[in-house]
C-alpha cells in the first residue's frame, strides 16, 4: 500500500520564461496547493516590472506673440529700430528684414546677439548709392519678429524711414547742417534818391542818400570825375556802415589849373554799397558847375 505524500515536500518545477504567461505556468502547478498560488502571483508581479513603461506625453511651447509698436529713429546712415518689451522669457532671439522702398524684401535675418529683454536694434544703411555713387535718400521698410523653442511669432507692424545723410564735404547730417549754417546774403541793392549839395563857394559837396535798411551792408563806396575826365578808383567812406546816409567831400578846385578862368565843368560822383558778398548797383550824381 502506497503512503500518502505530503504536499509540503513536492518539488516545485522550475520559473517559466518570461515570455510564458502566469495562466499558462499556473496550469502547470495546478492543485499543488498555496505554493501553486504564491508562484503565480509572484510572476505576475515579475512580468509587471519588465514590461515597457507607458512614457509620459510632454506639454510643447507656444510659438512668442508678435512684436508690439515697432518704431525707428532716423540716425547718421543708420536707423534706430525700438519695441515695447513682451516680457515672454521663452524668447531666444528676434529677426529682422527691410526694403527700399519700391522693392522686394529680403530674407529674414538673425539679430546680432539678441535674447529675451532685446528691445532695440540699430540698422547701419549704406551712406550712396551703389550705382551712381551718390548720396542714397531712398527711404527704407523695416519689420521684425520673435523666435523660440516653439517656434516664430507673426511679424510685426511694418514702419517706413529714412536714415539722416551727411554733405558731402562735411560729417555732419544734412538736417544739422541747414540748422547751423547761416543763410548767405544777396547782393545790396542800389542806393535810393542820391543826391549832392554843393556848399562853401562849390569846395565842399555834401552827398546823402535814403538808408536801404540792408543790415549786411559792411560799408560804402565812393568815386568821382569831373566831366570828360576818367572815373577815379573806388575808395571805401571811412567809417560807413549799413546806417550811414551823409557824407561830406572837401577840398574841391574852384579854378582851371592851366588858365585863372572860372571851371565850369560838373562834379560827378558814383556811390554804391558792399557786403560779404559784394557790391551792389551804382547810383549816379552830379554838382552843377560854379556859374561866377
Amino acid at each position: 500500500m502506497v503512503g500518502r505524500t505530503d504536499i509540503s515536500t513536492r518539488v516545485l518545477p522550475p520559473p517559466p520564461p518570461v515570455l510564458m504567461t502566469g495562466r499558462c505556468w499556473a496550469g502547470q502547478v495546478a492543485g499543488r496547493g498555496r505554493h501553486s498560488v504564491l508562484a503565480v502571483v509572484a510572476t505576475v508581479a515579475l512580468i509587471a516590472v519588465l514590461l515597457p513603461q507607458p512614457v509620459q506625453a510632454q506639454v510643447g511651447v507656444a510659438a512668442p506673440d508678435r512684436p508690439e509698436n515697432l518704431r525707428g529713429e532716423p540716425a547718421l546712415n543708420s536707423v534706430i529700430l525700438s519695441w515695447d518689451d513682451p516680457g515672454d522669457e521663452s524668447i531666444t532671439k528676434y529677426q529682422m528684414r527691410q526694403r527700399r522702398n519700391g522693392k522686394r524684401w529680403d530674407k529674414w535675418t538673425d539679430i546680432p546677439n539678441s535674447s529675451a529683454t532685446t528691445t532695440t536694434y540699430t540698422v547701419i544703411l549704406p551712406a550712396t548709392n551703389t550705382r551712381t555713387g551718390k548720396i542714397d535718400n531712398r527711404g527704407y521698410q523695416f519689420r521684425i519678429r520673435a523666435v523660440n523653442d516653439g517656434g516664430k511669432s507673426r511679424k510685426s507692424n511694418t514702419i517706413a524711414t529714412s536714415p539722416l545723410r551727411a554733405n558731402p564735404t562735411t560729417t555732419e547730417p544734412e538736417s544739422v547742417q541747414q540748422e547751423t549754417t547761416p543763410p548767405v546774403p544777396s547782393k545790396p541793392g542800389k542806393p535810393k534818391n542820391f543826391q549832392i549839395t554843393p556848399i562853401n563857394n562849390n569846395e565842399t559837396f555834401v552827398l546823402s542818400w535814403d538808408s536801404p535798411g540792408d543790415d549786411s551792408i559792411t560799408k560804402y563806396q565812393l568815386r568821382q570825375r569831373r566831366t570828360g575826365r576818367r572815373w577815379g578808383q573806388w575808395t571805401d567812406i571811412e567809417s560807413s556802415d549799413a546806417s550811414t546816409i551823409r557824407h561830406t567831400v572837401t577840398g574841391m578846385t574852384i579854378g582851371y589849373t592851366r588858365s585863372s578862368g572860372i571851371d565850369r565843368r560838373s562834379h560827378q560822383f558814383e556811390l554804391r554799397a558792399v557786403n560779404d558778398t559784394g557790391y551792389g548797383p551804382v547810383a549816379f550824381a552830379f554838382a552843377p558847375p560854379k556859374v561866377s
